[in-house]
């Protein structure tokens, strides 16, 4: 038997997401889901509007005529890339009528296509999430909010419910952590004589040069493993209730 996935979902962010769409008099909206997941518990922190596509101003669509899935799938690319370590796009929010997301609708479907296809440009590996992402549904009739667990990469497996919780200031359970790592690297440019010259003042040929002598030492930064009081840090959250001694307070360091 499956155990439920266990979703907190931060009060202030459905709040402010809720009261902007219905102030909008939106039919309609779609956005990010931002926060953590793994294999016990999931964490929302932030719901983020997908904004208006610039070149469709003016455009004759509505509702969702004017919501284009690629466009979509865009944004959440751009917002995944803004996050830090150990946060992600764990997921979307539909706004709309509770009969537009039934099993088997069409924009139902429309979401499932788009995490899956997000899925793919992910850092965060099956081990913290189980290949499972979320989908938030606020009805624009009731205001109801229910959540639901979709496999990305079995869709076979279809969608589950999950277990909704709401909390206050989810946010204060993370404990921020920083690193800087200082090195100094030689990079050879491209000559400026010879067979292989190569102008300078070309950017791209420069950047190309840069990129190709920083990739030994950024893939050792990907494959470096994190320590947290002398211990590595598990593939677990690294948030107040994880800390050694409890809650973490001056624990941590």
């Amino acid at each position: 038997v499956r155990s439920m996935r266990q979703v907190v979902l931060d009060e202030a962010a459905l709040e402010r997401t809720q009261a902007a769409l219905f102030s909008s008099k939106a039919t309609v909206g779609i956005g990010c889901l931002v926060g953590r997941m793994t294999p016990t518990r999931d964490h929302i922190l932030a719901c983020i509007p997908t904004p208006q596509d610039a070149s469709e101003e003016g455009g004759s669509g509505s509702g969702w005529d004017a919501i284009d899935e690629s466009w979509v799938l865009e944004h959440a690319k751009e917002v995944e890339r803004m996050m830090p370590g150990g946060m992600m796009v764990v997921g979307l929010f539909l706004f709309c009528p509770s009969e537009q997301v039934a099993t088997g609708a069409a924009k139902l479907g429309m979401a499932f296509s788009i995490l899956r296809k997000l899925a793919r440009v992910q850092r965060n590996g099956d081990d913290l999430d189980g290949g499972e992402r979320l989908v938030l549904h606020l009805c624009a009739k009731t205001r109801r909010t229910t959540v639901k667990a979709f496999n990305v990469k079995d869709p076979s497996k279809g969608s589950h419910p999950t277990e909704l919780k709401m909390q206050a200031a989810v946010a204060a359970s993370f404990v921020p952590l920083s690193a800087t790592m200082r090195f100094r690297l030689a990079v050879p440019l491209p000559p400026t004589s010879g067979d292989d010259a190569v102008d300078r003042s070309d950017a791209g040929a420069v950047a190309t040069a840069v990129r190709i002598g920083l990739s030994d030492s950024l893939s050792a930064v990907l494959a470096a493993a994190a320590t947290l009081d002398g211990g590595v840090v598990s593939a677990n959250p690294i948030s107040a209730d994880a800390l050694p001694g409890g809650k973490g307070k001056g624990k941590g360091k």
